[in-house]
């Protein structure tokens, strides 16, 4: 089905409905899920940065493409098991995912809180874009990025706009998904990480 031929039936009652049930729903898959303690999850991150920065000679611009990239990759792994763990909500919900912006609402109240073990809000939310708040971003934890880190522009963790871009890329929706404040930035008191919509690929997908 084109995504861009379905829209949304329900008017704005029906999706605050869906998004209240998606959350529940990814908390069900998270609870049935084994879990990182968050405290892991940084630390192992935080090791991936150190590694970087020494690989990399802490040039910013080239940690945030490495980031982005295993971030891409990674997300194109996991949609089989998003897709699998997540068929009770095709099944209750027939029609989701059939715009952007339910397709967004999914990615944040389920994606998000069975891979980070957080749910991010979503906000500017248009037919081509959103955005994606993360109020806490388990990533981050005990982190204080150097001054000339920061003013180099790095964004800490631009892993995250890579695995939504490439979780994306594999059902076929091509976006432009990057970083516009983190908080590991002394001026950034939250994470957003902004989604736009390119393309959906749907001939690559037929038979």
């Amino acid at each position: 089905m084109d995504p861009q031929q379905l829209g949304n039936p329900g008017g704005g009652s029906q999706q605050s409905a869906r998004s209240s049930q998606y959350a529940r729903f990814g908390a069900d898959v998270l609870s049935r899920m084994e879990k990182v303690p968050s405290e892991l999850l940084a630390l192992t991150y935080g090791s991936l940065i150190t590694q970087l920065m020494e690989d990399l000679h802490s040039d910013t611009q080239q940690m945030n493409d490495a980031l982005d990239r295993m971030g891409e990759q990674m997300g194109a792994r996991l949609v089989d098991e998003f897709l699998a763990k997540t068929q009770n909500i095709v099944t209750s919900f027939p029609l989701c995912c059939q715009d952007f912006p339910d397709l967004c609402e999914i990615i944040a109240t389920v994606g998000f809180k069975m891979y980070l073990g957080v749910a991010a809000e979503v906000a500017n939310v248009s037919e081509k874009s959103c955005d994606f708040i993360l109020r806490e971003n388990p990533l981050s934890e005990f982190v204080e990025i150097p001054a000339e880190l920061q003013s180099g522009g790095l964004w800490y963790s631009n892993i995250l706009a890579g695995a939504v871009r490439g979780a994306l890329a594999a059902v076929g929706v091509r976006t432009r998904v990057y970083f516009v404040e983190d908080v590991t930035r002394d001026d950034n008191d939250i994470t957003r990480i902004a989604c736009e919509l390119i393309e959906y690929m749907v001939d690559e997908f037929d038979d």
